[in-house]
């Protein structure tokens, strides 16, 4: 479950946010003023984000080092299309 929280809330009920957050599995987003500042999340969730950008930024570092080779208009179209496939519907 997700849910909004203020800050104040959160400075007032800090052990039981962390509970909920943790044995719950609940996110929590503290907002300042209506405006959403942070987000409290389960620590397995965090080193699941941790881990898949991570792998995200390997693919990227190795499509960088292929890439290399190939000319910039050429990569250009090749990245439009792939752009203009991946937003129509199928």
């Amino acid at each position: 479950m997700v849910r909004k929280v203020t800050a104040m809330k959160v400075r007032d009920s800090l052990g039981r946010v962390l509970d909920e957050v943790h044995y719950r599995g609940d996110a929590v987003i503290i907002e300042r003023t209506g405006r959403a500042m942070a987000v409290l999340v389960p620590m397995e969730r965090y080193e699941q984000y941790r881990k898949s950008r991570q792998e995200r930024f390997q693919a990227l570092d190795r499509l960088k080092t292929k890439a290399r080779r190939v000319p910039a208009k050429q990569l250009d179209e090749v990245i439009d299309e792939a752009v203009q496939a991946s937003r129509t519907p199928r």
